[in-house]
């Protein structure tokens, strides 16, 4: 008999496996283009179920940042800086980001909250206040968006002299 924690693993490891795949088959066959090269669900399809995973990766929206660290270089005590770290959705479907977040008030982000197309930018604006830091500050920044991961990280770092 399993254990409440091992049939709690099979159940989430089996949600994670058939959700994509049933909703990927569940979209295919809505399509009015059929879903194979000849518009038939392939036996290499239902072997290799992996492929149907990665095409389901094809329906996020990707954030891809040129720069996901900044660096402040050296700071005086109270100095209020900013950083903004630009972005593209090169993924297929509009990016729609729903929460940013850093785990101090010392550092504040900012960003759009509309939608954004496929192809196009945004910027996520860092302030980061330096007054009651000092020495190697690094602070992370936690964006919640539609994408896969969920969660995107950028990063920014300042050493603050007191003196």
């Amino acid at each position: 008999m399993l254990k409440f924690a091992e049939s709690l693993q099979l159940f989430r490891f089996m949600r994670r496996m058939i959700t994509p795949l049933l909703l990927l088959l569940l979209m295919a066959s809505c399509k009015e283009e059929p879903a194979g090269k000849d518009g038939k669900l392939t036996v290499k399809d239902i072997k290799n179920p992996n492929s149907l995973i990665e095409a389901a990766d094809d329906l996020y929206p990707v954030m891809e940042f040129e720069e996901d660290h900044f660096d402040f270089g050296t700071l005086r005590a109270g100095e209020v800086v900013s950083h903004e770290f630009r972005f593209k959705n090169t993924g297929k479907a509009p990016l729609i980001i729903t929460s940013a977040s850093s785990s101090c008030g010392c550092t504040v982000p900012s960003y759009p909250r509309e939608a954004i197309a496929p192809g196009e930018e945004g910027v996520i604006k860092v302030e980061f206040d330096s007054g009651g830091r000092r020495n190697k500050v690094k602070k992370t920044v936690n964006i919640s968006a539609n994408t896969n991961p969920a969660i995107q990280k950028i990063s920014i770092e300042a050493f603050v002299k007191t003196n």
